[in-house]
């Protein structure tokens, strides 16, 4: 016969309070898989298919691509690095 448990539940802690976002901070980089898993999503998806199920696909595939392939999705990634740096800037300037 199992003994009855002594111990007290665990005094739950107080939660800090969530700061809210910024609605004017300017959106972050896109990587190259990014770029690549939108160009590649609408080919890659099928009726019925996951969400999950396509991520997996894309991500298969963006393992096969050598460098070489991979380096049009990079230069739109560099590009919008550019991008977001400019905006971030002109957004602390304010």
């Amino acid at each position: 016969m199992a003994k009855p448990s002594t111990k007290k539940p665990a005094a739950k802690k107080p939660t800090a309070k969530k700061a809210k976002k910024d609605p004017n901070k300017p959106k972050g980089a896109s990587s190259a898989y990014i770029f690549f898993s939108s160009a590649m999503r609408p080919k890659l998806k099928k009726d019925g298919d996951s969400i999950g199920d396509v991520a997996k696909k894309i991500g298969v595939e963006w393992g096969k691509l050598s460098d070489k392939e991979k380096a049009p999705y990079q230069k739109l990634a560099d590009a919008d690095k550019v991008r977001a740096q400019k905006a971030m800037a002109k957004y602390k300037a304010k």
